[in-house]
């Protein structure tokens, strides 16, 4: 999977458009973001944890959509811009282009683990399979629906942090140790801004 992953880098960077294709591939896991949100709004659920931002709660899924999109663009810059700043820090030599046209679809990929499950949870609370009080209460208490949520979270983390340390060798052509850290810090900073605005 991982050299699947690394072939449609390899090709990314061959790319005249490459930037422009990774500034796509963020708009539409945006887009597709906002609507597994509208999905979950529209079936009656909220965060399980409050929000930083002054927001109720239990509108939260209703305002979340109209900000989400800019807000995993923008990450996914400032991810870029950080992990190139380490890199050259470290010694590395490729371009902040060669990093942007890299993180859009790592950060796609990556993001499927929570985006799917999101998505279907969001579908069978419309259809009437999940019952959003039952949802609710799951989610703030041990439960099988609170396991199955930590499952798919610590696979995002996983993807992130095996596949982040890739830009910087790709990129940058960086030695796995430094590649690995500068990578993290990159992810850190980008789920630091999701987790301000994106429950």
């Amino acid at each position: 999977m991982i050299a699947r992953i690394e072939a449609l880098l390899d090709r990314r960077l061959q790319r005249p458009d490459r930037v422009r294709r990774s500034l796509l591939d963020l708009f539409w896991l945006g887009l597709a973001y906002s609507m597994a949100i509208v999905l979950l709004a529209i079936g009656g659920v909220a965060p399980g944890m409050a929000s930083w931002l002054a927001i109720p709660t239990e509108d939260y899924f209703r305002w979340e959509p109209l900000f989400t999109l800019p807000v995993i663009v923008l990450s996914g810059i400032l991810a870029a811009a950080m992990l190139h700043l380490l890199a050259r820090w470290s010694g590395g030599r490729g371009s902040f282009e060669d990093v942007l046209s890299l993180v859009g679809p790592i950060t796609f990929i990556a993001t499927l683990f929570t985006l799917v499950p999101d998505t279907v949870i969001g579908i069978a609370l419309i259809a009437g399979w999940i019952d959003p009080q039952q949802w609710m209460a799951d989610i703030v208490r041990p439960s099988p629906t609170l396991a199955v949520i930590w499952a798919y979270l610590l696979l995002y983390l996983a993807a992130f942090l095996a596949l982040f340390p890739i830009i910087g060798r790709k990129a940058h052509g960086l030695k796995p140790r430094p590649a690995r850290w500068c990578g993290w810090a990159a992810f850190a900073v980008y789920q630091a801004v999701l987790l301000v605005f994106i429950r």
